[in-house]
């Protein structure tokens, strides 16, 4: 039905794929510190989308960094005064004036709303407590945003993260964006099963909601599942991973379709007598796994990250192709990898949706 776009994050300039970028995000408290060097990323990257994203959950770790410190004097005083800078020493001070300034600066095709990623404590009265308390910034946030955006002609497109745990949290968040402007929604990975995804996405769906972006997902399985959203539900879907900087920057190589990493670092344990089962453009050049284990350390960087980049748009451009029912996803999937039980487990899931699908 509509684009499905991976947005690259966490990434460095050295780090970068040749061509074929669909997206890059990027988050304000690294904008704002560091404007140059993020533009001249964007720039290089050529690609299609940009990204801004607030930067929630540099306030999250800053949270959880805070709960383990005894001595109340060494934490990091989190405040929001948007006439003082986002970075001050031993305080984080983040608002949507500051996103706005990063939107002002790079003129992104997307921008996302201050939020605070919720905990996911195993006490429910807590997960409770935890949930209004973030509510409250985000709903806050996206109200700021959205006034902001609409006082500087913005023409990026306003994305709202959804911290929440079920469908009545989620209504909750539904109940008050209707009275602001946005055009779409934003869920993060972390705190989603899949059957909570597909429940949120349906829901979204039925509010009017056609744009949506998942954060934090470079799983084959949600990969997967997040095809058939895209490819039946909404007109534009995307992900957002800071897996490339991480199985390359280890020397880690993704299977293709199945995305399991085989460590190719000289000390690795991995069978590299296997045989190399990937079309791309660069393992072409090579006859086995050992080759690329003995290349010099840039060309092997650069190997590792073209190739992971190629794998993991190759996942998304043929799970898309082959989503037009459930069925046709598991067969395609199951041809295609050996994860077998993350197959049944994504053919599950959607067939319940084409079900509520046909109600």
């Amino acid at each position: 039905m509509g684009d499905f776009i991976n947005f690259i994050s966490g990434i460095s300039e050295d780090m970068l794929p040749i061509g074929g970028v669909g997206g890059i995000l990027g988050n304000t408290p690294d904008i704002l510190k560091n404007y140059e060097k993020t533009k001249i990323l964007y720039e290089k990257s050529s690609a299609k989308y940009l990204m801004v994203d607030s930067g929630g959950f540099q306030l999250f770790s800053i949270n959880e960094d805070n709960m383990a410190i005894a001595d109340p004097s060494q934490r990091t005083l989190i405040i929001m005064n948007p006439d003082k800078s986002i970075h001050l020493k031993k305080r984080f001070n983040l608002c949507a004036e500051h996103v706005v300034m990063a939107n002002q600066l790079l003129h992104p095709d997307f921008i996302v709303s201050p939020d605070l990623p919720v905990p996911d404590p195993a006490d429910p009265d807590q997960r409770r407590y935890l949930f209004l308390n973030s509510f409250g910034y985000c709903i806050y946030g996206a109200f700021m945003m959205a006034e902001l955006l609409a006082q500087t002609a913005s023409k990026a497109k306003l994305l709202i993260p959804i911290q929440a745990f079920d469908l009545a949290e989620f209504q909750l968040y539904l109940n008050h964006l209707q009275h602001i402007h946005f055009d779409g929604l934003s869920f993060p990975r972390r705190i989603m099963t899949m059957e909570r995804m597909a429940a949120f996405f349906i829901r979204a769906y039925l509010a009017g909601v056609r744009t949506i972006h998942v954060l934090g997902t470079g799983r084959f399985s949600y990969i997967a599942f997040i095809a058939f959203f895209a490819k039946n539900y909404f007109t534009f879907t995307s992900i957002d991973s800071t897996d490339l900087q991480k199985f390359s920057q280890v020397n880690s190589y993704l299977e293709p379709f199945s995305l399991r990493p085989i460590s190719l670092r000289m000390d690795s344990q991995d069978d590299l007598r296997q045989p190399i089962k990937c079309n791309c453009p660069w393992c072409s050049y090579h006859s086995s796994f050992a080759a690329i284990q003995n290349l010099p350390k840039h060309e092997k960087r650069a190997f590792m990250v073209n190739h992971n980049h190629f794998v993991v748009e190759q996942l998304m451009t043929e799970a898309y192709e082959h989503a037009t029912t459930a069925r046709d996803l598991y067969e395609f999937l199951s041809e295609k990898t050996t994860r077998f039980d993350d197959c049944k487990n994504v053919y599950r899931v959607l067939s319940l949706v084409e079900a509520v699908r046909l109600i």
